[in-house]
């Protein structure tokens, strides 16, 4: 991890805290460019600083990415959508039409699998509003609800895991349809394990 730019980045905190507090002073700047998105320039943060600062990877491999495309909420919507998201306040940039957040970043393990995790900005990015204008604070605490978000992902891997035909499209997905018993079965064990660690740590948060 490139720990030199990563400081640079951490320097700039305090940055976004003043910032919070001179909100009459603060508009939108011209949008800087990035490798994944265009980032509000805001706080005197160059491109280079915003796109480590959102975009780095901090090894949380929360979920394998698959599964998460192949799950849905316990109301049946697609956990990994906009729509989903956002109802957890999570926010996204001005012409960013990925379903990723702010903060949610790509993480590959030594096998080549993809898998989702958080990094400092999805819980230290802000979104002000005033007289029709909208303004990203980096750094600042986020309005985002952590605790609902993990509590509903936990339980859309039960379901899927615990519910025949849940299951069958789960599988389906992340398999593929000609998967044998053999794997499907597997795969149902690790989904019950996922849910049992994940569970633990968050009663330990």
């Amino acid at each position: 991890m490139a720990w030199g730019r990563l400081g640079d980045v951490i320097k700039l905190l305090g940055k976004g805290r003043a910032a919070a507090w001179a909100l009459g002073s603060m508009t939108l700047a011209a949008m800087a460019p990035a490798i994944a998105a265009d980032y509000p320039a805001t706080q005197g943060w160059g491109p280079r600083q915003m796109r480590d600062w959102y975009e780095l990877t901090q090894g949380s491999r929360l979920i394998p990415m698959d599964w998460l495309r192949a799950l849905k909420t316990v109301t049946g919507a697609a956990f990994l959508s906009r729509e989903t998201l956002e109802g957890y306040g999570y926010l996204y940039f001005p012409g960013s039409s990925g379903p990723l957040p702010v903060g949610f970043v790509k993480d590959m393990d030594a096998d080549g699998a993809s898998h989702l995790g958080f990094n400092c900005s999805a819980c230290h990015t802000s979104k002000l509003k005033g007289n029709g204008t909208e303004v990203f604070v980096h750094g600042g605490s986020t309005m985002a609800d952590f605790q609902a978000c993990t509590t509903d992902l936990i339980e859309a891997v039960e379901l899927a895991q615990s519910d025949d035909v849940e299951f069958s499209g789960f599988a389906g997905m992340v398999l593929g349809i000609s998967a044998d018993d053999e794997a499907r079965e597997r795969l149902r064990a690790e989904m019950r394990t996922w849910a049992h660690m994940a569970g633990r740590a968050q009663d330990h948060q």
